[in-house]
């Protein structure tokens, strides 16, 4: 760093570990010198700022302080100067806490955050329909007679009666008694200017002379009923695949299981959504940090302990991804271990099982008869599932068990398969 603080500022020091320093013939910053100065001091300062580099950090500074006078340079610079001078001054704590630009999946995680809030909001029916806010045309505290449907069946649990909509609480349960309502001559509620309503039965108004039945003036449908959030429009091959990612680095930052289920529903009209989500994660699984390896894992099988993924969207992505182990292993040396830890898991939840890894595994004998990739695959999966809390030893023998026992045979043989239980599940 000291290497590179002295190729910024133009200068030599006189004698190696003296901390006195010249300037460089021919030397002078540019703007980029000065702005990747104060970037880099801002960055570590604080770590350099110990009393063995003293010396180095007075002389550094003692340039700056001409620096953050010199009338040639731009304002800009200057001032950046004075505030890296003064951030030193104050032990190197900002003023304020500087704000960060974004991520763009910060941007779309909250982007979609608002979207399932207001998907949500929709779903529960009511708003525009005499809810908060009154609807359309309705004012603040309640709401136009077009959502009264609601308002008397609230009434009637309250024992109010069949009031009308101005009448006050009814004939029955109120203490006051409003004035008769008027009504036309067919037996509609007038009220505003003159625009009629059907009154109710029970309120005080009369009904419609000679027997006649007249519809109560059309205005609006029908509040929807509650229920989910309806899928959205369906995705395109790659707007899927990002949701796929977007859904992991969500579910790694706050782990939230509701939260991913209703991302997993909105994606319920978009075909094969489910497969493309276990292929884009499973394969990100075979090259990524053991954090984010642990979270796709956690996530895939949330998801299909819950129904939103079947077997069909695991067979294919994970099949493809034992077929092709040894090719993972040229970049990724632990590749069998992160292969035996998702197939352990997606064991345990029952989206996968041991006779369908065996056949899988036997596509690997058909291309090289004397490789030992696929009881490498066996042997990964049972150590994975013994260390594994939620399967451990019995769990383990339970899965490679007499069900099993066939599958297993064939692929490896009877007696060396007898050789790995003894050795592996004793």
């Amino acid at each position: 760093m000291r290497y590179c603080i002295h190729s910024l500022m133009k200068m030599e020091e006189v004698e190696n570990g003296s901390a006195k320093f010249v300037d460089v013939k021919d030397g002078s910053m540019d703007e980029e010198d000065h702005e990747a100065l104060c970037n880099l001091f801002t960055t570590i300062g604080q770590t350099m700022d110990h009393p063995g580099a003293r010396r180095y950090m007075q002389s550094y500074f003692q340039k700056m302080e001409k620096l953050s006078n010199d009338k040639r340079l731009s304002s800009r610079y200057r001032f950046m100067y004075k505030d890296l001078i003064e951030l030193r001054g104050n032990k190197w704590k900002a003023r304020r806490e500087q704000e960060t630009a974004k991520t763009l999946d910060e941007i779309k995680k909250d982007f979609e955050r608002e979207e399932r809030r207001q998907a949500q909001q929709s779903a529960q029916g009511g708003r525009g329909y005499g809810g908060r806010g009154g609807g359309r045309g309705g004012g603040r505290g309640g709401g136009d007679y077009r959502g009264g449907d609601r308002r008397d069946s609230r009434r009637e649990s309250r024992g109010g009666g069949g009031s009308s909509f101005y009448g006050g609480r009814g004939d029955s349960g109120g203490r006051r008694q409003s004035s008769k309502p008027q009504t036309d001559e067919q037996g509609f509620t007038v009220i505003g200017r003159g625009q009629p309503i059907p009154t109710k039965s029970g309120g005080g108004s009369k009904t419609p002379p000679s027997g006649q039945q007249h519809s109560p003036v059309p205005s609006r449908s029908p509040p929807p009923p509650k229920s989910k959030p309806s899928g959205a429009a369906p995705l395109s091959k790659e707007k899927l695949e990002q949701k796929a990612k977007n859904m992991r680095t969500e579910f790694m930052a706050d782990s939230n299981e509701d939260e991913l289920l209703l991302t997993m529903d909105e994606l319920s009209s978009t075909p094969n959504a489910g497969l493309t989500i276990v292929q884009t994660n499973t394969d990100s699984a075979m090259d990524c940090k053991d954090a984010e390896r642990d979270a796709i894992v956690e996530m895939l099988s949330i998801l299909a302990e819950k129904g939103k993924l079947s077997r069909s969207d695991f067979e294919t992505p994970v099949g493809e991804l034992i077929e092709f182990i040894d090719s993972f292993v040229v970049d990724s040396p632990r590749a069998f271990k992160y292969l035996g830890d998702m197939l352990a898991e997606f064991i345990r939840v029952k989206v996968l099982d041991v006779p369908w890894m065996c056949r899988q595994c036997a596509k690997l004998k058909d291309l090289d008869p004397d490789t030992k990739s696929g009881e490498r695959v066996i042997v990964e999966t049972i150590e994975s599932m013994k260390e594994s809390d939620d399967v451990g030893i019995d769990g383990a023998k339970s899965f490679f068990g007499a069900s099993s026992e066939a599958a297993l045979e064939t692929l490896l043989g009877a007696d060396r398969w007898s050789e790995v239980k003894a050795e592996r599940l004793a």
